[in-house]
């Protein structure tokens, strides 16, 4: 009477945003007709935890979800709406855990660890765990049902039966994805499997976004353009057992293609990390800090020669070991741009992408900012009423402010930009989080400010994206709008 798992996931990393499908099927139930039991129905455990799932304790024990079989004696499950509860973005640094396995170190902002200043996860220095990025799940499919009519039901003995065991992040996958489908599994996207950092996986290794990466020969094309004061970042999966990454390699040229320095930062201790030899998802999800404001706090010798305006462009990549043969992830550049285009303000905007972690663009062409202004009014009497005689005030009288909040809308505008670009702008529209985020500075005046100095919520207001090609529209470029969440509050009358 054993209970088969018709179907499932194909992958064990799995979107916890998409459809997670599994199918049942057990010989008591025999074209939806109950065989030998009555009132029979297929009972899901969902076990979702940090650390590896073991269905013999309740401890990682979520829910029990009950299924009637269907007429082919199915039972068929959509997890979506309870797994995707269980992860979320990571907005701020980490904070140093104790697992079993030991103690997790902090993140750290100019080399001050997050459990004494906490600080945003866009200001990192080095590396940074996640919390809530990534967890297990598995699922104990079981059966129950009455041995006579109107007798209680209860678990059917020998029927229980486990999933795979699958890692599940805060993703979603795209309205034109490419899917699979095998005969015991439900359709999966094909690309999942190439985000995870693995040797021998020889410069294709994602991190987690979608800004292009493209080598045109023994040349790495631009992947994007940052000033010398931004903040960024990049995710990646070090998921067992397949991954591998050991360092993160920074490496900056000047305006020959000339070589002037490099920093491996190894994915230790030290450096807010730990090599994921661990089974704790913690240590699974990664995210570094690659901006050029996160390098001059964790190279020296890349703030010297940024300061004296020596770097013209900088490359990114993962590698198994410290040789280039060891480069396991594609490799991403940066270019400077030393000063802003017409003295334009830079507007940097972050915001969540498809793959749960963060994507980031400076806006340094012409933007405009706009203040519109909600006033509260009442009608004040003339004079004075409340004294041993009437005195006329000629401030007094007519209609007055009694309260005025006002937002703040910004309107910026992209550099011209290749149709590469089309698919983050897109996932810009879509995300459900969007943040204007300011400039490194030197010194902080007033200590932990940074926790609310950095990065200001904002909405998108823009809300239609039309895609433009190169052959349709031959000049790119695009305009979006934000308005500041936060109203700005002013005094009483």
């Amino acid at each position: 009477m054993a209970t088969i798992i018709e179907q499932q996931p194909f992958y064990t990393w799995q979107m916890a945003a998409d459809d997670f499908l599994c199918t049942v099927s057990n010989d008591a139930v025999v074209s939806g007709v109950p065989t030998g039991y009555f009132n029979v129905k297929f009972v899901a455990e969902v076990f979702i935890d940090s650390e590896p799932i073991n269905t013999g304790t309740s401890a990682q024990l979520i829910g029990s979800f009950k299924a009637i079989p269907n007429n082919l004696g199915r039972g068929i499950y959509n997890f979506k709406s309870v797994i995707e509860n269980y992860v979320n973005a990571q907005n701020e640094g980490f904070p140093g855990t104790s697992v079993a396995l030991g103690n997790l170190p902090p993140s750290t902002y100019k080399t001050v660890g997050y459990d004494v200043d906490p600080h945003p996860i866009h200001v990192i220095d080095k590396f940074a765990l996640n919390e809530d990025c990534m967890r297990y799940v598995k699922i104990q499919f079981k059966l129950e049902g009455a041995t006579t009519l109107g007798a209680p039901v209860d678990i059917i003995p020998s029927t229980s039966v486990n999933s795979i065991q699958f890692i599940i992040t805060n993703t979603y996958v795209p309205s034109d994805a490419t899917y699979i489908q095998a005969s015991t599994t439900r359709y999966s996207w094909l690309k999942t499997d190439s985000y995870y950092m693995k040797w021998p996986q020889i410069r294709t290794g994602h991190y987690l976004t979608n800004v292009p990466v493209e080598v045109l020969g023994d040349k790495i094309k631009p992947t994007q353009k940052v000033n010398v004061n931004d903040y960024h970042t990049l995710s990646f999966l070090n998921a067992l057992p397949f991954g591998t990454t050991k360092y993160t390699f920074f490496t900056w040229y000047d305006e020959d293609g000339v070589m002037l320095n490099y920093q491996g930062l190894l994915l230790g201790f030290s450096n807010g990390a730990v090599y994921p030899e661990t089974t704790s998802t913690d240590t699974q999800y990664v995210t570094v800090g690659c901006g050029p404001g996160n390098l001059k706090q964790a190279s020296a010798q890349f703030k010297t020669d940024l300061d004296a305006g020596l770097v013209s462009y900088y490359t990114v990549e993962n590698r198994d070991g410290v040789a280039a043969a060891d480069i396991i992830s594609h490799v991403y550049r940066f270019d400077i741009e030393c000063s802003p285009f017409n003295n334009y303000e830079p507007i940097r905007l972050c915001w969540l992408n498809q793959l749960g972690a963060w994507d980031y663009y400076s806006f340094n062409r012409k933007s405009t900012t706009s203040l519109t202004s909600k006033k509260t009014e009442y009608s004040q009497l003339a004079g004075t009423w409340n004294g041993e005689y009437w005195q006329r005030k000629g401030w007094k009288g007519g209609k007055k402010t009694f309260r005025s909040n006002t937002t703040t809308k910004i309107k910026m505008n992209t550099a011209y930009i290749d149709e590469r670009f089309n698919v983050i702008f897109e996932e810009l529209i879509n995300s459900p989080e969007v943040y204007v985020l300011q400039p490194y500075v030197e010194l902080d005046v007033i200590p932990s400010a940074h926790n609310n100095k950095y990065v200001h919520p904002a909405r998108l207001k823009t809300s239609s994206f039309t895609r433009k090609t190169k052959a349709n529209d031959n000049l790119i470029q695009y305009s979006f709008e934000v308005e500041m969440s936060k109203i700005q509050g002013v005094q009483n009358a």
